[in-house]
């Protein structure tokens, strides 16, 4: 079954990545196939190995070469076929005890071979240990048969180390599988807090603009006709405004890296340089301006010079001021509000002040999360938030973001 990874690529793709995954196993182990073949024949180790029976040994011959070289080549496959590796490894191991060759280095062997088929066996796990532990069974019997002088308990021994090599690499599979596990969780919360800030961000865009174009058509009623064509045009403004922050949401959710290329003839602006999806801060200016376009009264002024900021701080400012002016205009119209942005050293204050009661805009829900997310995504940067009603009237939003991010 392929990967959940490349699943869904051609099948060309697939085939390809398949057989680099491949080679990228087979090479390594190919080294250590070779570097154990070397060392089975390299002097001081040529008579060290493992071994059970204690049988008197006969010199090696070109069937005992054959066995040495059956305990090393298989190895090769230790990770692709690791089932067929452990059996021909086995067997050769239980041919060179059961004909009495002297023992090499090769013979180590069976150890990798029983710690790889532990981490890398899928499938038929226990008829497999079953397997060995009959084999194993029959081995010992044929050597007692042959005059061998070990005792049961030097069986019974050797049994439980070989069993220990493969419970090993069974728990360095467990280990890797809830590393695997752990990291699938990590993607899957990491791909639900990006809904929900992109769900966060179309309820800013959306109730944003939608209220001014809502305020600027029923202001429409009130004006002289030789302003109307003023408030047609702020509303096509807000309009293209929504529509191109709204697609670089929509092309976030396809391909985050890959910038927005518009239409010849829909007049929306791309992505922002960088391919960055959120406002800046210093785009304030604009903002402030297409909401007193709509008819509220807005002052802004900053204090301080404005700072190296973290990708999310600057956007986290901007919707702020977004969300507390969007109140300002459904709640508030015509109200005077003033907006005071002070950078300080190692910090960033936000405060939007409307006074009065103000007429609220007829028909505009209130939304009901807004104020709600502003709190959650000032907090997430290590921030903090405040809203309430003034005791002379009016309302209050505050916010102070740490400059580094989250503290």
């Amino acid at each position: 079954m392929p990967d959940p990874e490349t699943r869904a690529l051609p099948s060309g793709v697939t085939d390809l990545l398949g057989r680099w995954r491949t080679r990228s196993v087979a090479l390594p182990d190919g080294v250590l196939t070779f570097t154990l073949t070397a060392m089975a024949f390299a002097p001081g180790l040529v008579d060290n190995g493992v071994m059970v029976g204690e049988l008197p040994q006969r010199s090696l011959d070109a069937v005992g070469l054959a066995l040495v070289l059956g305990q090393c080549l298989p190895l090769v496959v230790r990770r692709l076929r690791p089932l067929t590796c452990l059996a021909a490894v086995a067997l050769c191991f239980a041919a060179v005890q059961l004909f009495a060759y002297p023992p090499t280095f090769a013979s180590v062997g069976v150890i990798v071979a029983l710690y790889s088929a532990g981490a890398h066996q899928s499938r038929f796990r226990f008829p497999t240990v079953a397997a060995l532990t009959v084999g194993y069974l029959l081995l010992a019997l044929a050597l007692a048969a042959r005059g061998s002088s070990e005792r049961v308990v030097d069986y019974v021994a050797f049994y439980l180390i070989m069993l220990a090599c493969a419970g090993s690499g069974a728990l360095m599979r467990s280990w890797r599988a809830g590393e695997a596990e752990r990291h699938r969780r990590a993607a899957e919360a990491a791909a639900a807090r990006e809904r929900t800030r992109i769900a966060r961000d179309l309820h800013d865009v959306v109730t944003h603009h939608v209220t001014a174009m809502v305020v600027q058509a029923d202001s429409a009623r009130f004006l002289p006709a030789d302003r109307h064509a003023d408030l047609m045009s702020g509303i096509s403004d807000s309009g293209r405004q929504a529509m191109a922050d709204l697609r670089r949401l929509l092309d976030v959710l396809h391909d985050p890296d890959l910038p927005h290329a518009p239409d010849a003839d829909d007049g929306l602006p791309a992505h922002p340089e960088g391919g960055a999806l959120d406002p800046a801060a210093d785009q304030m200016g604009d903002l402030v301006e297409r909401v007193r376009r709509s008819g509220q009264p807005v002052e802004l002024r900053v204090r301080g010079e404005r700072p190296a900021m973290d990708p999310g701080t600057g956007p986290t400012v901007h919707r702020v001021v977004q969300e507390a002016l969007t109140n300002a205009v459904k709640h508030a119209y015509g109200q005077p509000t003033r907006v005071l942005i002070d950078y300080d050293r190692d910090r960033i204050d936000v405060q939007v002040t409307t006074g009065g009661s103000g007429t609220p805009a007829p028909d505009l829900p209130s939304g009901g999360h807004g104020l709600i997310g502003l709190d959650e995504r000032v907090r997430a940067f290590g921030g903090e938030f405040a809203a309430g009603v003034l005791p002379r009237g009016g309302f209050v939003v505050r916010a102070r973001l740490p400059l580094g991010g989250v503290r």
